[in-house]
């Protein structure tokens, strides 16, 4: 319960107000499944994350306010008074650009099997970023995990994984910078009512893993969902173990990208002040905002 009044709190700190006390059946379409799948979504994370419509990026798709405080208030009741989880019962989600690769290879030291048609009804394993989405985690239990980053740092990682792939293949860095990328897309989203993610799973909202879910899911506790936020990723990873039984002695990178990159690498990753607030204020709102609610210094673990 303490979880949730802190989080509730900083919601309605952000906002300035309360969430609404409504059914949520005009807000709640813009995440749910009843729609045919989109081919520009076709790239999105699962059966939900593929069909909601609230989550294609572009001018002509921005949420209204109220909506935006449904969801993450929505997702707060999914996160309401849980305890810190255990390996046997639950299931990753695979956010690109948020750490989700160490937290798989986290889960793999503790034992959980990988995710696969015979792992139905229990909890696993995975680094599939469209394969599964929070409706698909749940059909192995109802523990999820998942870890949560501020939507320019993501780009940035995307940035970073490009450019270290293409030296990899040809020795040769990017002739771009993240910042004369965003700025590119930053154009075309002015002229064009919706844009394709940036560097690909790396521009999926984080939003859009969480697509399907409902208030009477979770406050039924048919959904326990665990946050873990990038930006403390080292140290809670570091208390995950503990309640994973992983060995002291097992190590993995919270941020790999971060620690392998140049530093010449790093300035070309790195976006500019008014590119930054751009992308977590208008491209990426309903991410930064459940960003801020949930990790303002802080994860899941006190």
């Amino acid at each position: 319960m303490q979880q949730l009044v802190r989080a509730s709190f900083v919601l309605n700190v952000i906002l300035g107000l309360d969430p609404p006390q409504s059914n949520g059946t005009g807000c709640q379409r813009l995440w749910s499944c009843d729609h045919g799948p989109m081919k520009s979504l076709k790239s999105y994370p699962g059966h939900c994350g593929s069909r909601a419509p609230g989550f294609q990026l572009g001018r002509k798709n921005r949420w209204p306010r109220r909506c935006m405080i449904e969801f993450v208030g929505m997702v707060v009741n999914c996160v309401d008074g849980i305890v810190p989880p255990v390996s046997a019962n639950c299931t990753n989600l695979a956010v690109a650009g948020s750490g989700s690769a160490s937290l798989s290879k986290y889960l793999t030291a503790a034992h959980a099997p990988k995710c696969s048609k015979d792992t139905g009804n229990s909890s696993c394993v995975h680094h599939h970023h469209s394969a599964f989405g929070a409706t698909e985690a749940l059909t192995h239990g109802p523990c999820v995990l998942t870890t949560l980053r501020e939507p320019a740092g993501r780009l940035e990682s995307g940035y970073r994984y490009i450019d270290m792939r293409k030296w990899k293949r040809t020795h040769k860095h990017t002739n771009s910078t993240v910042s004369r990328d965003v700025t590119y897309l930053k154009s075309t989203y002015d002229a064009k009512p919706f844009v394709n993610p940036l560097y690909g799973f790396f521009g999926i909202p984080q939003t859009a893993y969480l697509a399907g879910l409902t208030k009477g899911l979770c406050h039924k506790g048919l959904v326990q969902l665990h946050i873990i936020c990038t930006e403390s990723l080292t140290n809670e990873l570091s208390d995950l173990s503990k309640d994973l039984d992983i060995s002291p002695d097992v190590h993995f990178p919270a941020n790999g990208r971060s620690e392998a990159q140049s530093e010449e690498l790093a300035k070309r990753s790195r976006l500019e002040p008014k590119l930054r607030s751009w992308v977590n204020n208008e491209l990426y709102p309903l991410d930064s905002l459940l960003h801020d609610t949930f990790c303002n210094g802080r994860g899941i673990y006190k």
